[in-house]
This record gives structure tokens, sequence and C-alpha cells, in this order.
């Protein structure tokens, strides 16, 4: 194992067993705040797996690490790679838990283009992901997560579709009505 130093502690720290025959130890979990590199998901899964599963120290540094990255002005452009390669429920969580951070903290002043591009994500994640039924089923908490993040994403562009959103509903409840009464 390595020795680390992370905001004053000094301890020998692994996490998640032997990847490539060697311990993962902190030196490669830093890694993770490295945006010049490419994201390492399956080190990011086993950062994810000590700071849930982990005791002592290992998940300290690990909950340290997430915290650190999670607070990283960039983390949210990880968030697609995130979600699209992670295997681990709790890591696509924790993706999505960076997200809803910048959406709460930055989306106001986020290019147009990106706002966008974030929004028109979602919503694509949340069609595939509850258009199967059986994933629908498994992922529960996963699409809970999608749509409040949705939600997240209404409440900041609501003065600027507030308006044509209620228009639309308007217009598709009128055609449900005329609909019903057809039938």
């Amino acid at each position: 194992m390595t020795s680390v130093q992370l905001d004053g502690m000094k301890d020998h720290v692994g996490f998640g067993g032997p990847v490539n025959g060697n311990m993962m130890g902190m030196p490669e979990a830093a890694r993770l705040l490295d945006f010049t590199q490419k994201l390492d998901i399956t080190l990011l899964d086993n950062v994810v797996n000590c700071m849930y599963a982990g005791v002592g120290n290992e998940q300290k540094i690990a909950q340290e690490i997430l915290t650190a990255l999670k607070e990283h002005p960039d983390a949210w452009t990880r968030v697609d790679t995130i979600l699209e390669f992670s295997e681990n429920q709790q890591t696509k969580y924790y993706g999505l838990q960076i997200l809803e951070n910048v959406i709460k903290t930055r989306w106001k002043v986020l290019p147009r283009e990106q706002c966008d591009g974030i929004k028109n994500y979602i919503v694509s994640l949340i069609i595939k992901t509850s258009s199967d039924p059986k994933t629908l089923e498994q992922e529960k908490v996963y699409l809970n997560k999608l749509n409040m993040i949705l939600v997240q994403i209404l409440k900041r562009e609501w003065p600027k579709i507030g308006q044509v959103l209620l228009q639309i509903l308007w217009v598709r409840a009128s055609q449900m009505k005329v609909c019903a009464r057809t039938t």
C-alpha cells in the first residue's frame, strides 16, 4: 500500500482491492482529481465502493476524494461518462449529485448551449430509462434522481419556458378532452 498525505493525515490506504495485480492507493485515487487525464471509471467505482463499504481512514479518505471531485468546477463535464460507463448504481447516483450541484449553483452562468445540452441529455436518459419496464423496475432510485434533476432544471428555466409550457399543456389538455368526448 501507499503512504498518503491528505488534509494532514498520513496513513497507509488502499482502495477496493487488487487492480492489475496492485492495490490501488491514494496516488491512484487522486488521479480522479486530474482533469487532464481521461476519467478512470473503474477507479471511481472502487473509491465510491470504499466510501460506502470501507471503514476507518480508508472510508474517510474516499469521502474526501469524492467531496473534492464533486466540488471541482469542471466535475459536471464528466457526468455523462460516469452515467454511461459505470455499472455501479451508487457511482451513477454520485454523478447525478455532481450534476444537481452545478444546476443549483451555476446554472445561470453556464453558456446557453451547455444548459440546453444538459437538459436534453437528462430528458433522453429519463425516456431511455423509463421506456423499458425491466430497467424501470431495476433503476427506480436512478430514475427518481433524474426526475429530481429535471425539476431543478425546470425551476431555473421557468421564467423562460413557463408561458410556453402552460400553453402546450393547455392545448394538450384540450385535445385530450376532445378525444375523450369522441370515444
